[in-house]
């Protein structure tokens, strides 16, 4: 999200001016202080609440007091209308689950007091103090009341201790604000994955530990292979108990070999994953890569090399079919064969697809 610039601002004090849009405007702002945003939250709709608003968003740009005053004296100007941005409304259990535990202390400090209903953030607010031997009397007072005894009296003294208490009350209330918030979160998961069929169970995991896959620029291919995923997941679970069932033993070695056939799949595309996700380029092992590789190069033939290459890998076929069956060959060399007599009839099935479509 594009951060409010100068413009912006002076936008808003010519055609806005409302105390929502002020609160809005300054929670994109960078440089913004917590304590004054959270303040903001708090405040009712005012002449004087506004006028402190106009004065914190136009320091953060560079607007003097007296520009502001001129901008706000005269009548509201309304803004040219833009094509309206449809923003989609969460609910806030939605919000809270779109929380990224790993982002920055101050993602998550702005999580905290966006999600206040659920982190229950309370930032300090200090106030402002009278001006000479009054004030000074305010701010020792207003340091007493938060524990705090000061030693030395005078004012630039006072102003480093209310400082101090500013900085270190603002870490604790928001560390301990970040903690509630993704407590909630897990707790919610937890949750979320007590009530969900397996299925969900499983993709909410993987989107909890490939977080790349709600990005909108993820490869599809990843997509696919997370669904793929969750069916071998859900295969493997549903048929692993039954291997110590009163089966006879061919139903025992077929239910075997479903069980070892998924857990592989299950396998390789969990690397798949961790692998991009470390370095946002595939590790390109699993068949769906290679599929992908054949699709590629067979679109690319003209029609007449098209025809040639069916012609080839039937041949090829033909002549691996024997082999891999071929009493005189070692069993090493015949599970060689089937593997690429298994290659070469997919990348048929793909090349026939092809030329289908021409």
């Amino acid at each position: 999200m594009k951060a409010p610039n100068k413009q912006d601002v002076i936008t808003y004090l010519k055609s806005d001016r409302t105390l929502t849009g002020g609160k809005n405007l300054y929670n994109k702002m960078i440089g913004r202080s917590l304590a004054i945003q959270n303040g903001f939250n708090r405040m009712t709709d005012t002449t004087q609440n506004k006028a402190i608003m106009y004065y914190e968003i136009g320091k953060l740009v560079g607007i003097t007091e007296r520009e502001i005053k001129i901008y706000t004296s005269k009548p509201i100007v309304k803004a040219e209308t833009k094509e309206k941005e449809i923003i989609p409304i969460y609910t806030l259990e939605e919000r809270v689950l779109m929380i990224d535990p790993n982002a920055s202390r101050e993602e998550l400090v702005q999580e905290a007091i966006d999600l206040n209903e659920v982190s229950k953030i309370e930032l300090p607010i200090i106030p402002k103090f009278s001006k000479g031997l009054p004030g000074n009397k305010e701010m020792i007072a207003f340091l007493n009341e938060n524990g705090i005894v000061p030693v030395k009296k005078k004012k630039k003294d006072l102003l480093q201790e209310i400082e101090l208490y500013k900085t270190q009350a603002t870490e604790k209330t928001s560390t301990e604000a970040i903690k509630t918030l993704l407590d909630y979160r897990d707790s919610l998961i937890s949750k979320k994955l007590n009530e969900s069929p397996i299925e969900v169970k499983q993709t909410l995991k993987l989107y909890e530990q490939f977080p790349f896959l709600r990005d909108k620029d993820c490869p599809d291919v990843y997509k696919i292979l997370v669904n793929d995923m969750i069916t071998a997941y859900t295969i493997y679970t549903e048929e692993q108990p039954l291997l110590f069932s009163k089966a006879t033993l061919e139903e025992l070695a077929k239910i075997a070999a479903t069980v070892k056939n998924n857990f592989i799949e299950n396998k390789d595309i969990w690397e798949e994953l961790e692998y991009y996700q470390e370095n946002k380029s595939p590790l390109g092992k699993h068949a769906m890569f290679l599929k992908m590789e054949v699709e590629k190069s067979i679109k690319e033939l003209s029609t007449s090399d098209l025809n040639k290459k069916i012609n080839n890998l039937r041949s090829n076929i033909s002549r691996n079919k024997q082999k891999s069956t071929d009493p005189k060959r070692s069993d090493k060399d015949k599970e060689l064969s089937l593997e690429l007599l298994k290659k070469q009839e997919s990348e048929l099935e793909v090349a026939l697809s092809e030329l289908e479509k021409r």
